[in-house]
């Protein structure tokens, strides 16, 4: 450095001593110029502090993914009765917090509670063969039950009865009165019907058919043939109506002067009762068989119930009790309300004594203490996280210093565009609680992808593109180093040799994995940017 040093001195010197003599001033000129050039040429350019000399080492790669998000409540529900019913009881208000499974509100539910402990009763008493006292009990209820078939039976009996003798009494006592020959094969109704002419024929004809029908019910007048008389019924049952609508028509058109008013008002007043008291007869007739259905279904139980006491129940007879006891614990649980977590009310919509629709929010419950990070994760990134990576945790709110710790708990399939970016929402869940996290804080969240020994990498301002392919420029002679003379022997590529390499990862220095084409303990050489 010292030598150059000096020829540059010397030649200064020499164009100095020149320039004094002016007689050869437009002769020297050019020649200085040109001179000058090729000096700066021969020891200018590029010095060593222009260049970089990077070596290549084996060692561990460690990639991170970088990310901002915001704290949001990890749980947030809205809970409503599972069935309808007035409000019993409601144990909370906003601001207080709950504990799992506590009940926060609940129904009117005594009858399904007494359905409950029923079947549990029950469930009990089939599991296993019953006390000599219960069983004695059953077989009381199993008597009782069969006395209350047997007196059903015989009320239902006299409804049907009943029910016939008001038939045969409404048709042949009372509606005849309006008809002429009404035994006959050819009844016909005794007066005319203004603009009805057809009720008339059809009183007429359905009379026929009555007259063949009420034989018929006689004979089948018992209790399993209780169909049968229901289609009879209704037959006499409509031609009561009929009956009655045309006599109230002849009625309304007599007058006190007609000859015949006063009949025809009787016999109006005579089918009317009549159709009352047939009706009433079938309302007892249908709510004697509802009775007897019931007692036949009573009677059931009792005998069933008897049998499981004696013997106890079978396998069979156990799991279809248990489903009962399940059902019925289900229901009760539709007219309650419980938490599904730790948390704090954030809303009440009910009153106690209200009606309260099924499936309506009525309370809010928030999370007590655990939050998640909500953060939207690149395309080019998302490949490198999964669910159940651990990640480090900062808040603004605490600074860089004041780290948490916590674990992706979801990423979404589907994108999400964010400033026209596709971007795919990531859930973060702290570990543990901690009362300094607030939902809503900023959060910056650091997440390791890839941990490697044994990795080469290099600076990415040390490769060079051309023609599409990634080089690098080797150092093939390393003297250079020592006597600071690189830069030159990198611009006459003198002891540097250019290597085609391939990469792969850049790790969180901003160095780019070499998957081929350099080796430990090489050194490369490239131009500062």
């Amino acid at each position: 450095m010292q030598k150059t040093k000096n020829i540059f001195n010397e030649i200064i010197l020499f164009f100095k001593n020149l320039w004094l003599n002016k007689s050869q001033k437009k002769v020297w000129i050019p020649l200085v110029v040109i001179l000058i050039v090729t000096l700066y040429m021969m020891f200018g350019g590029k010095s060593s502090k222009d260049v970089s000399i990077y070596k290549v080492e084996v060692k561990e790669f460690i990639q991170n993914v970088s990310l901002t998000g915001k704290v949001i409540s990890a749980k947030n529900v809205d809970m409503g009765f599972e069935t309808s019913g007035r409000v019993g009881k409601v144990n909370v208000k906003v601001g207080d917090r709950v504990k799992k499974e506590q009940v926060i509100a609940s129904l009117q539910n005594g009858e399904a509670v007494s359905g409950l402990q029923k079947a549990s009763a029950q469930l009990s008493q089939t599991q296993g063969a019953s006390r000599r006292e219960e069983v004695a009990i059953a077989e009381g209820d199993l008597i009782g039950a069969q006395n209350d078939v047997d007196l059903s039976r015989q009320s239902f009996e006299i409804e049907l009865q009943n029910v016939y003798n008001k038939a045969d009494e409404a048709i042949r006592s009372k509606v005849d009165n309006s008809f002429e020959n009404p035994r006959s094969v050819n009844p016909q109704f005794k007066y005319a019907i203004d603009q009805n002419s057809s009720l008339k024929q059809k009183l007429s004809d359905d009379r026929v058919k009555i007259g063949e029908m009420l034989p018929k019910w006689e004979i089948k007048n018992n209790i399993n043939e209780i169909d049968q008389v229901k289609v009879y019924v209704g037959q006499v049952q409509l031609f009561i109506n009929d009956a009655n609508n045309a006599i109230s028509i002849v009625a309304e058109k007599s007058t006190a002067t007609d000859s015949n008013y006063s009949s025809i008002q009787s016999q109006k007043t005579d089918i009317s009762l009549a159709r009352t008291n047939f009706t009433i007869a079938i309302n007892s007739l249908n709510q004697a068989q509802i009775t007897y259905k019931n007692k036949i279904t009573a009677l059931n139980r009792a005998e069933n119930n008897l049998r499981l006491k004696q013997s106890g129940g079978t396998q069979d007879e156990v799991a279809i009790q248990r489903a009962v006891v399940t059902s019925a614990q289900a229901f009760v649980q539709k007219t309650i309300i419980t938490a599904p977590f730790d948390g704090i009310i954030t809303k009440v919509d009910i009153k106690e004594g209200e009606i309260s629709s099924p499936n309506t929010p009525v309370i809010t419950l928030l999370n007590d203490g655990e939050y998640q990070i909500e953060t939207y994760v690149s395309e080019n990134d998302v490949a490198k996280l999964k669910v159940e990576q651990k990640t480090k945790i900062t808040l603004d709110a605490y600074g860089r210093d004041v780290f948490f710790e916590g674990s992706i708990i979801s990423i979404d399939p589907a994108e999400t565009i964010k400033d026209g970016v596709s971007t795919y929402r990531t859930k973060i869940q702290f570990i543990g609680k901690d009362e300094r996290v607030k939902s809503g804080m900023t959060t910056n969240i650091d997440i390791e992808t890839d941990r490697r020994a044994s990795v080469i990498s290099i600076p990415q301002s040390g490769i060079i593109l051309e023609n599409g392919l990634k080089k690098v420029y080797v150092l093939t002679d390393q003297s250079c180093v020592k006597n600071n003379s690189c830069a030159t022997n990198l611009k006459k590529m003198k002891d540097v040799k250019k290597v085609e390499i391939k990469t792969g990862e850049i790790n969180n220095n901003g160095d780019i994995e070499i998957i081929s084409g350099l080796e430990n303990n090489q050194t490369i050489i490239y131009g500062k940017k």
